[in-house]
């Protein structure tokens, strides 16, 4: 005890001593002091401008979004009405549910299809990976459609088997979920639906699970829009449409709402496989350099290939810094500028 009690008296001493030196009246520590005060006032009114422009542009857009939805609500309302009178419970959600997939899906393939085959040039700049699929192969294009084909019919028994887990009375409910009722659900199921494709895609790259199912998925080295469907059958009822269905099954969701996730769902698979970066749609950098590389970006959103590290090489590659949405004609600039610089490195 007396030696502790020597060594906390020896450091009071110290700081004792240390204090009586500092020259506290000196131009210097004034000038210090003032410029940590205008540094903490800048930073005060930094972060308070910050939190009140974001509570206004929050409120405007609540304000704007509650004026869209109620104009909108009895239009969706008639069209809901005029579903639940005229077709029985099954028949809206697995018919229903079906021809808006399939409806999403070969409207926007159609479309990146014709790029392909008719505007590639003038589309080339958008190109993610430069001089793939020129010309595109006309034999591997129609086992993808045949592939694909398939795989969307036997969506169909998935869909009868989502909707018996699913009560009525909330699918089929006469009322319609709110605007925000609905972004809350669409926010849980892609939380939910990241966990349950990146963990089922990791298990398709177990090389025995890789060489009898998911191999086929990457015969597409540089991918195309309507190749986002193209797997092994299985493969596709596990990794693409059961992570798909767990939220709204948990959440008991109304049949509205999973039509509008369904079809952001389609839409933004494509556009992951589409190839082309273009102007105002999201990246497809991260999921094309899966097609690349193998192994890597397992995930969609990204936060479990951060967490588990299965997205290194990436953040490091010239893909990572394009991954961003693009809002005017530049993309091809900035491509072009990364691959100067990274040839000179």
């Amino acid at each position: 005890r007396s030696s502790v009690d020597f060594q906390i008296g020896a450091a009071t001493s110290l700081i004792f001593r240390m204090s009586t030196t500092i020259p506290w009246n000196s131009r210097l520590f004034r000038r210090i002091c003032e410029s940590w005060w205008q540094f903490s006032k800048s930073f005060l009114v930094a972060i308070g401008a910050s939190i009140g422009f974001l509570i206004c542009v929050s409120n405007t857009f609540s304000a704007m979004a509650r004026v869209f939805w109620t104009d909108c609500a009895d239009h969706w309302l008639a069209v809901w009405t005029f579903i639940r009178l005229n077709f029985s419970s099954t028949t809206s959600q697995v018919c229903g549910s079906f021809l808006i997939a399939f409806f999403h899906f070969w409207t926007l393939s159609a479309i990146f299809l014709f790029i392909e085959f008719k505007k590639q040039r003038q589309f080339s700049r958008f190109k993610v990976q430069d001089g793939t699929n020129t010309p595109l192969d006309c034999k591997k294009l129609q086992k993808a459609l045949l592939v694909v084909s398939f795989n969307q019919l036997i969506t169909i028994p998935m869909f009868f088997i989502l909707f018996k887990m699913i009560d009525d009375k909330y699918s089929m409910a006469s009322e319609l979920p709110t605007f925000f009722r609905m972004i809350y659900e669409i926010v849980i199921f892609t939380i939910l639906e990241e966990f349950g494709f990146y963990y089922s895609h990791r298990l398709f790259h177990y090389p025995p699970l890789y060489k009898r199912f998911h191999k086929l998925h990457h015969e597409w080295k540089a991918p195309i829009a309507v190749t986002s469907l193209y797997a092994h059958p299985v493969e596709h009822l596990i990794n693409n449409v059961t992570p798909l269905m767990v939220g709204p099954i948990i959440l008991q969701s109304h049949l509205m709402v999973f039509w509008v996730w369904l079809s952001l769902a389609t839409f933004t698979s494509i556009i992951s496989h589409s190839g082309y970066h273009l102007p105002f749609l999201s990246s497809p950098e991260k999921h094309d350099y899966h097609h690349l590389v193998f192994n890597e970006n397992f995930g969609l959103l990204g936060f479990l290939d951060y967490f588990h590290g299965t997205d290194v090489n990436f953040r490091k590659s010239k893909q990572s810094e394009l991954h961003r949405i693009f809002y005017s004609d530049t993309y091809d600039e900035v491509r072009i500028r990364k691959s100067t610089h990274s040839k000179k490195m």
